[in-house]
């Protein structure tokens, strides 16, 4: 087939880009917070089923069939930019035309429209180009005699859709709707009215989220509190007497105080206008003063951290010490 080169072409990109972009996410995430967001969670994958519909004056010519398409792109807020290709099939009703193969490959940018909850609206154009591949019989003879023959052409191509929209979940879009596209022939304009349905995903994200609810987040020198309160435990207070002594012999060291919260409903938490949970910072700031007040530790030292503690009970209670 014509296109096949194209969309070999398509699939190394589409394989590269994922490759490299899957190497620079695990190299920064190494370094960063799982609960920041990164500009990498922008990229998506997807892949829909397209039906044509051939126009009517190609009607009684033609027999179209379901194909597919499959695409990677960004999207930043509600604006999005892909690369498109995929594959349509047309069987031919007239006799000398027995199959018309297409190939597009396009450059496509949208906007979804939130309405309410996870529903929205999203409109896409797309421009680029169609390769097509014609097999069929020139003349009546050639017919008789089984002589077929191909035909490679190219045509410039404008599209345009509008879909519905559902989001179960934060790196899944559901999309279903219509649109048309037009080739542009030397005879002139040929519009295929079209419907479409499928599935969007943004890899990245979808990792990040995984990775956030199964990470087992260990703590080896932390300070456990009394549940509800602020009050360190007693066994806790040798950690922080270790850490002060060893910021004293030091003074190029400094100390983050990485306090851990539960989700809303497992501790008594008022919030601070800021959103950081008031118990939670009163504990890193008991911590804070204790190692001032008792080893001399000036606070521009000292750098406080408010965490998600999610799923984990074991940190609901918990105020890390990290010293670098």
């Amino acid at each position: 087939m014509g296109g096949g080169g194209y969309n070999r072409h398509f699939l190394t990109l589409l394989f590269l880009c994922l490759f490299l972009t899957t190497f620079i996410y695990a190299k920064d995430n190494n370094s960063s917070q799982d609960t920041q967001t990164h500009w990498i969670d922008g990229f998506f994958i997807e892949g829909s089923a397209l039906f044509y519909f051939a126009p009517e004056m190609l009607d009684e010519y033609l027999d179209t069939r379901p194909g597919f398409r499959g695409a990677i792109g960004y999207e930043y807020k509600n604006f999005r930019f892909a690369v498109e290709s995929g594959y349509s099939d047309i069987i031919g009703k007239n006799p000398l035309v027995k199959e018309i193969a297409l190939v597009p490959l396009v450059f496509k940018f949208g906007y979804a429209l939130p309405l309410f909850s996870i529903i929205g609206l999203q409109a896409d154009l797309s421009v680029g180009t169609k390769f097509s591949n014609t097999i069929r019989y020139e003349t009546a003879l050639d017919y008789i005699t089984d002589n077929l023959s191909e035909d490679n052409e190219k045509s410039f191509l404008l599209g345009a859709r509008l879909y519905a929209i559902v989001l179960p979940l934060s790196f899944l879009k559901i999309y279903a709707g219509g649109g048309i596209d037009v080739l542009f022939e030397t005879d002139g304009p040929i519009p295929l009215p079209l419907l479409e349905a499928g599935l969007s995903i943004k890899p990245f994200l979808m990792a990040r989220k995984i990775n956030n609810k199964t990470k087992k987040i260990t703590v080896t020198n932390g300070v456990y509190f009394e549940p509800n309160s602020a009050s360190i435990i007693e066994e806790y207070v040798t950690i922080l007497d270790e850490a002060g002594q060893k910021l004293k012999g030091n003074s190029s060291l400094r100390v983050t105080l990485r306090a851990y919260f539960a989700p809303d409903g497992k501790e008594k938490q008022v919030r601070y206008s800021t959103g950081e949970p008031a118990l939670s910072a009163a504990r890193a700031n008991i911590c804070a003063e204790y190692l001032s007040r008792n080893y001399g530790i000036d606070l521009s030292r000292i750098k406080i951290e408010h965490h998600d503690a999610g799923k984990n009970g074991e940190l609901y209670r918990c105020v890390e010490i990290i010293i670098r």
